[in-house]
């Protein structure tokens, strides 16, 4: 005798079936979110209404670096001092950096603990306006007089992104000074020689480093006589 299915009875089949449609469309669900949540995250800017991007340029803290060189007296530099000075170089360097699908905007410090800074770096690419961020730890290898920036982290707005990555990305807008070094950048430190006389008078850098937000510097002339 032929078996009836009581009307509202679904069979083992349908039920599966059913089942498999629901978490596909969970699935579905969830991965549009996780888009919507990472888009959201990458065009966020965490230093919006800062005004970082407007900082007047000056080349103060330079003149009184090389003002206290023949003292060696360190140096201690606010993060506004150093920001003004990061306007300055971006301006100086702008025929380098600004090329292809790439402009930067800015280049400021947006925080800082212990020898690291948030260096926020705002960038308008393929016309779409990002807030980068790196964590940056700078130093200064006195034996080879060179300047390098360790790069810890990265983020684009308030999502974390692979530093070696991003830094492939930037690596072709560096100032043509610059080298990089897996996820660190070096540059020549800057220094001063001059001879009169049979004397030789030089002038480098003896000290760089981040303190909780602020720039130490110290430099000093050395004097060589024949």
């Amino acid at each position: 005798m032929e078996s009836i299915v009581p009307y509202g009875v679904r069979g083992p089949q349908k039920q599966n079936q059913n089942k498999g449609l629901m978490e596909g469309v969970a699935i579905f669900i969830v991965v549009i979110v996780a888009a919507c949540v990472t888009v959201g995250l990458m065009f966020s800017n965490p230093y919006a209404g800062r005004n970082l991007e407007n900082i007047e340029p000056s080349d103060t803290l330079a003149r009184t670096a090389a003002a206290s060189v023949l003292t060696g007296k360190e140096n201690t530099f606010s993060s506004d001092e150093v920001n003004a000075y990061l306007a300055y170089l971006v301006r100086k360097y702008d025929g380098q950096i600004q090329t292809g699908d790439l402009q930067i905007q800015a280049v400021a410090i947006a925080g800082g603990s212990g020898k690291s800074a948030d260096v926020y770096i705002p960038v308008v690419y393929q016309g779409k306006n990002l807030a980068v961020t790196l964590n940056v730890t700078p130093s200064l290898d006195t034996k080879e007089q060179k300047l390098r920036f360790e790069v810890n982290s990265a983020k684009i707005g308030r999502l974390a992104v692979p530093v070696n990555w991003l830094l492939d990305k930037a690596e072709d807008h560096l100032p043509k000074d610059f080298q990089r070094d897996g996820n660190r950048f070096s540059c020549k430190a800057p220094s001063f020689e001059a001879s009169l006389l049979g004397i030789t008078a030089s002038a480098g850098l003896t000290k760089l480093e981040m303190n909780d937000g602020q720039l130490k510097l110290a430099a000093k002339v050395h004097i060589t006589l024949g």
